[in-house]
């Protein structure tokens, strides 16, 4: 008898990775094994319900100077489950890495608070560009009456990044803990 494996969508994004982490572990106490991982496709197999743990990196589109990079491979080596059943996917940002439970230590922790700090660092740069590319239309508007539509959208997209600024200052504990 063959087993049907289950792929659920599930977004990622730098703010909730250890989020989806938790759900993983949740997912593998509740008997689905996670076995290949494709951008936002997690496919899982039902299996003995056991406890797992897993490591999410998502590669940022747009800084190049990520020296996070390095760092994850060498906690992937560190940390990382020998006996892993999850596939390598080449070419996405997402990466995946089970870990051994018997290895985590300070060490590991401090490592997942570093990578949550430069995600938020990373989130709040991005929020901090849009909302100055948001305000050129805004300050533009002024100088045409006519563009009074180009306003209107402009200052929704201005107060929806000054919104996600604050969610942001918000949830700084919560990643960073």
């Amino acid at each position: 008898m063959t087993i049907k494996p289950i792929t659920k969508t599930v977004f990622i994004h730098p703010l909730n990775v250890a989020k989806i982490e938790k759900q993983l572990e949740e997912q593998a106490k509740n008997g689905q094994l996670l076995i290949e991982y494709k951008c936002s496709k997690l496919t899982f197999i039902s299996t003995t319900p056991k406890i797992r743990k897993y490591f999410v990196y998502m590669s940022p589109l747009i800084d190049k100077h990520d020296s996070f990079l390095s760092e994850f491979y060498l906690m992937k080596r560190l940390y990382g489950a020998r006996k892993s059943k999850l596939n390598k996917t080449e070419g996405s940002i997402v990466t995946i890495a089970e870990i051994d439970s018997s290895k985590v230590d300070d060490n590991y922790k401090c490592f997942a608070i570093s990578r949550n700090a430069y995600y938020q660092k990373y989130y709040f740069k991005m929020l901090a560009l849009s909302l100055a590319m948001n305000a050129l239309p805004i300050a533009l508007s002024f100088l045409e009456q006519r563009a009074l539509w180009l306003f209107l959208l402009s200052i929704s997209a201005f107060l929806y990044c000054g919104a996600m600024i604050i969610l942001l200052k918000k949830q700084k504990n919560y990643l960073l803990g």
